[in-house]
């Protein structure tokens, strides 16, 4: 039988050994690992575009509630004007205006 030099098998065990270790994984590991790192970063993205909007949303909310607040004011204030009414020195004294609304009131009750 022939045996085959050493010098030639050592470089066919090299070449052997070289081509096994390209698929041991290492760089399907860190191509695979890109997506998971890169995903991890754009996590917080949503979460600090959320707590930017915060602040507008508590300012929209404070300034309706102002505007609510200025509204009831006025709401009120015009409904005590047109429930009020103002009485002058003249209208206490004219007895005709008296008598007409004692019969006004007689007549309610």
């Amino acid at each position: 039988m022939h045996s085959l030099p050493t010098p030639c098998l050592t470089s066919i065990g090299a070449l052997l050994l070289a081509t096994s270790l390209t698929g041991c994984g290492y760089n399907d590991s860190q191509r695979l690992d890109m997506p998971s790192k890169s995903g991890s970063f754009e996590v917080p993205n949503p979460y600090q575009r959320r707590a930017d909007l915060i602040p507008n949303i508590v300012a929209t909310f404070n300034g309706e509630a102002n505007s609510r607040q200025e509204t009831l004011a006025q709401v009120l204030e015009a409904r005590s004007k047109a429930t009020c009414i103002q009485v002058t020195p003249e209208m206490v004294n004219d007895t005709k205006r008296h008598r007409v609304r004692s019969a006004a009131r007689s007549a309610n009750w």
